[in-house]
């Protein structure tokens, strides 16, 4: 298995400073995906929660495997409980992610609500190199979102760190990274059986 890395430099300070996805910034992800398709790639693995949406294009318009790396983490928080938290460090990451639950629920036939919040600074922390005051807010904000929910996505993989920390007891606390990758490689191994039977 060969392991191809992109990035598309400058694309999330992008989304960021304009709020959200915009119709150039997409054109120019999706330029992105044509690429790798167009080079061979038998799965493709979209990194980044903000641009999700782009992801599920992608995969209609060209017929390679794209995997969201958030795709996996929302179908088992809908299978969790009703009561979904979700925490970002960026707005760009909620409406994507609430809007990716939604549909997990609908196509899995389950009813949840949702519950979004941002925490505020934690970005900037990060941003500034403070990986320790990041994760402070992260696990703050975890802690007083807990108890009123069944579940808790924490919606960037840059939060996944705050896992050895935070103690959760019964209620799920779940991260894309891991769970992402796996299904990926998942994917990557169904196109080589296909190949081998080719």
């Amino acid at each position: 298995m060969e392991l191809r890395h992109e990035v598309e430099e400058g694309l999330l300070d992008g989304v960021i400073a304009a709020g959200g996805m915009t119709p150039a910034l997409r054109e120019r992800l999706l330029r992105r995906f044509r690429t790798a398709a167009e080079a061979g790639c038998d799965v493709i693995f979209s990194q980044c929660s903000s641009v999700g949406a782009v992801a599920e294009e992608a995969r209609a318009e060209l017929g390679v495997p794209v995997v969201r790396i958030d795709e996996p983490m929302a179908e088992e928080a809908c299978r969790a409980g009703r009561w979904i938290g979700v925490l970002a460090t960026l707005a760009t990451t909620l409406v994507p992610t609430r809007a990716l639950l939604v549909a997990t629920a609908a196509r899995l036939g389950r009813e949840v609500e949702v519950e979004t919040r941002v925490v505020e600074g934690a970005f900037a922390r990060l941003e500034a190199g403070d990986r320790a005051g990041h994760d402070a807010r992260v696990l703050a904000a975890a802690r007083a979102l807990l108890p009123q929910v069944d579940c808790l996505v924490l919606a960037q993989g840059t939060m996944a760190g705050v896992l050895p920390d935070l103690d959760a007891g019964a209620t799920p606390v779940l991260t894309s990274p891991r769970s992402g990758v796996l299904c990926a490689i998942e994917r990557a191994r169904e196109a080589a059986a296909r190949r081998g039977r080719a």
